[in-house]
């Protein structure tokens, strides 16, 4: 405004830019002023947790177990062949271990194998070997296969992810899966 002052020739518009001008100024020295005032008031507003607090998050998110999506019966198959074809030997080892220690520490490091699609190859598995005539093995394979189904059911009552059950039920998963396998080798 002050250079269009300069240039104009016109004495009402110099009066009207020059009015605007003073306006301004005035309007710009009462909003410093308040905004010292305001200052003023912060400092000396007493401390407590509403005027020291600064909001830290503005978000809250809340964790929710997706549903899961119904699949088809030849989408599971496909899907657990993949899964038996892909994890065939880890599936073996764990079918191998005798002790319950074992056996816990590797479903502990390898969670992914503790679903139905274990449970599943075992099951296979131990047809075959009885086939084979296999016993020994066999029977080892089963009582694997008893691990793995109580782990899957103590999980579905739990409402848990089947991997954690190892670590709180350790000593009475031993005494269930012994007393069911001695059941279940009586028939």
């Amino acid at each position: 405004l002050k250079s269009v002052l300069k240039a104009s020739d016109d004495e009402t518009l110099k009066k009207r830019i020059e009015a605007d001008i003073e306006k301004l100024e005035k309007q710009f020295s009462d909003w410093k002023n308040k905004e010292e005032e305001l200052e003023k008031q912060e400092k000396l507003a007493p401390w407590n947790c509403d005027t020291i607090c600064r909001e830290g998050f503005s978000k809250t998110t809340v964790n929710k177990i997706p549903e899961k999506k119904e699949m088809t019966e030849d989408e599971r198959l496909d899907q657990s062949q993949k899964f038996m074809d892909k994890y065939k030997k880890e599936i073996e080892k764990f079918g191998y271990y005798s002790n319950w220690d074992d056996s816990k520490e590797y479903l502990l490091a390898n969670p992914h194998l503790a679903c139905e699609d274990t449970a599943n190859y075992l099951t296979y598995w131990c047809v075959n070997l009885q086939m084979e005539e296999k016993n020994g093995l066999m029977k080892q394979v089963a009582h694997q296969t008893i691990v793995m189904q109580y782990v899957l059911e103590l999980s579905k009552t739990m409402e848990v992810p089947p991997s954690p059950v190892f670590l709180h039920s350790s000593q009475k998963s031993r005494r269930v899966t012994r007393s069911t396998w001695k059941g279940l080798m009586q028939n």
